[in-house]
C-alpha cells in the first residue's frame, strides 16, 4: 500500500481483523471437511476515511466485507429488506425535539455488522436484514416500541421519561428529555456492541455538503468567488485577434473540479 496514510489504514485494518475475531466471525475450517459443493465466498477490503464536525478526516475505517455477487438466492440467502429511517422521519424526530424540550444525542456502533450471533459481514445479501433484526431486537428489550406505520422510528415513555430513536443502519440519534436516560441507555449499547458516544449532536449522516464545497472551491483559488445567474451571453461568440498555440492557454484540472 503506497498511500500517503498507509500507516492508518493499516491499523484500521488490524483494528477490524480484530473485531471480527473476537466476535466470533472467523472460524478455522479443515477443507477436508467441507462439502465439495460449498458455495464458497471470497472476501476483499473497503476503504473509507470518515470527518468528524473539526477536522476533514478523523478515523480511516477498513471494513472487510465478502463478495456477496458470489451468492445464490435460495441457497446461501432468502430475505434481503433492510429498513432504515426515511428522512422526512428525521425531520419529525427533529421537530418533536424541538417542541418538547429534547435533547439530541449521537452514537456510532463500531464494526456493526460483525455480529457473533448471526456472524454477518458487509457484502452479503443478508446482512442488512440481520442487523436490522438484531438493533429490533435490542432496542426493544430496552423498553422502545415502533409501529408498523414507521417501523424505524423507536419510542419509549416511562416514568416522565420520553426518548426517540430513528435507527439508521449503525448510527443511532436519540432525542430525550433525561440525560440520566442517556446516560444508561448509551451504558447499555456499549455493554451489547463496540459503541461510541457521539455526545450532543453536532453532524448526522454527513448529508450536508456545505463544508466539502467550500474545500473544493478553496483548492482550486475559488473560496472568494461569487456566484452569477448569467455569467455571460447565451449567444456570445468570440473570435481571437491572434494565433495562440495550445501550450500558451492556461490549464485547469476541470475533471477534478467536477468530480
Amino acid at each position: 500500500m503506497r498511500y500517503p496514510q498507509s500507516a492508518e489504514w493499516f491499523a484500521g485494518m488490524q483494528l477490524e481483523v480484530n473485531a471480527m475475531f473476537a466476535k466470533g466471525v472467523f472460524e478455522m475450517i479443515d477443507e477436508k471437511v467441507m462439502s465439495t459443493s460449498a458455495n464458497l465466498l471470497g472476501i476483499m477490503w473497503r476503504y473509507r476515511a470518515k470527518p468528524n464536525p473539526d477536522v476533514y478526516v478523523h478515523t480511516f475505517r477498513a471494513r472487510l466485507v465478502e463478495r456477496g455477487d458470489s451468492q445464490v438466492f435460495g441457497v446461501d440467502y432468502d430475505i434481503t429488506l433492510s429498513s432504515v429511517a426515511k428522512m422526512v422521519t428525521f425531520r419529525v424526530v427533529l421537530a418533536v425535539a424541538v417542541k418538547l424540550g429534547l435533547i439530541l444525542y449521537q452514537g456510532d456502533i463500531d464494526t456493526a455488522k460483525g455480529l457473533a450471533e448471526d456472524q454477518a459481514l458487509y457484502g452479503l445479501h443478508q446482512s442488512g436484514a440481520e442487523w436490522f433484526e438484531e438493533v429490533d431486537s435490542f432496542l426493544k428489550s430496552q423498553g422502545f416500541y415502533s409501529k408498523e406505520t414507521e417501523p424505524c422510528l423507536y419510542a419509549r415513555y416511562q416514568d416522565s421519561t420520553f426518548s426517540l430513536i430513528p435507527p439508521y443502519v449503525d448510527d443511532v440519534l436519540l432525542a430525550t428529555n433525561s440525560v440520566n436516560y442517556k446516560t444508561s441507555l448509551f451504558a447499555a449499547f456499549v455493554k451489547k456492541y463496540d459503541f461510541k458516544d457521539g455526545g450532543i449532536i453536532h453532524k448526522f449522516l454527513g448529508i450536508h455538503q456545505e463544508k466539502y464545497c467550500k474545500e473544493v472551491l478553496d483548492r482550486f483559488g475559488l473560496g472568494a468567488a461569487h456566484g452569477s445567474a448569467t455569467p455571460m451571453e447565451t449567444n456570445a461568440k468570440f473570435k481571437s485577434k491572434h494565433n495562440i498555440e495550445a501550450e500558451d492557454v492556461p490549464s485547469f484540472d476541470y475533471r477534478a473540479a467536477i468530480e
